[in-house]
């Protein structure tokens, strides 16, 4: 009787929460190689739920929790399933820690996928869906795409309106902006991720708009008689 003990169904279920825990406890580096630390208590089968101490008494008595209650396995019913177009359906998934590629991750599942597919009968289908690395990929394409895209429109412009010299000093400018954006972020410690690449196609557009009014006003005050470092000077200052 849980009464002549003094417990309730809730002191009892915080008791296995805070007994039975699989959680991160840090990482080792060594080598050039982080190795994750985990506090692994986590009850995994009846007997160990059994042994879980809910209750020590004053005189060092001690209950389990098989001393009070039936603890053995068996099937939710009613529980919740999926379904896909054939029937129904089990759904797993699968994240990747904090700080890891997510292509990396991807090309691991993948790997994973291909070698136990072949220990499953053919009746069973494996379908992978809904990738974030994906969405990973198509950015980076993305940002590629519109760098070199950004670059032709620079050495176009400026070849036709201006000249040569000028064309591809300033289009030597993007891949040196993002050299030094990349460069930056690798010594503060941030990663490529979905919002800095975001920021980067951003910062395409902002470097080649910028490139392109700093040298055709360079252009017309050294044409007025400037110099070319002065008029350099003056016509970076403007975009400030």
């Amino acid at each position: 009787n849980l009464r002549e003990l003094d417990l309730s169904l809730d002191d009892i279920s915080k008791r296995l929460s805070a007994s039975s825990i699989d959680l991160p406890s840090g990482s080792i580096n060594s080598g050039g190689v982080s190795r994750q630390i985990r506090s692994e208590q986590l009850a995994r089968n009846p007997s160990d739920l059994r042994k879980i101490e809910v209750l020590s008494k004053s005189t060092g008595e001690k209950l389990y929790l098989g001393d009070i209650a039936n603890v053995y396995e068996t099937f939710q019913e009613n529980s919740s399933y999926r379904v896909n177009k054939t029937g129904p359906s089990i759904g797993l998934v699968v994240f990747r820690t904090q700080g890891a590629d997510s292509l990396v991750s991807h090309e691991l599942v993948e790997k994973y996928m291909e070698n136990v597919s072949s220990k499953y009968p053919q009746s069973l289908d494996i379908v992978v869906y809904d990738i974030f690395a994906d969405s990973v990929r198509q950015r980076i394409d993305m940002l590629i795409d519109n760098g070199f895209t950004g670059l032709l429109l620079v050495l176009l412009v400026l070849f036709v309106f201006l000249n040569g010299r000028i064309a591809i000093w300033v289009a030597l400018g993007i891949p040196v902006a993002f050299l030094a954006a990349l460069g930056g972020m690798y010594f503060i410690g941030l990663s490529l991720d979905m919002i800095s690449m975001f920021a980067l196609i951003m910062g395409i557009g902002i470097v080649v708009d910028d490139a392109i009014v700093v040298s055709e006003h360079t252009t017309t005050l050294h044409r007025r008689g400037m110099n070319y470092k002065d008029a350099s000077r003056i016509g970076a200052q403007r975009m400030f």
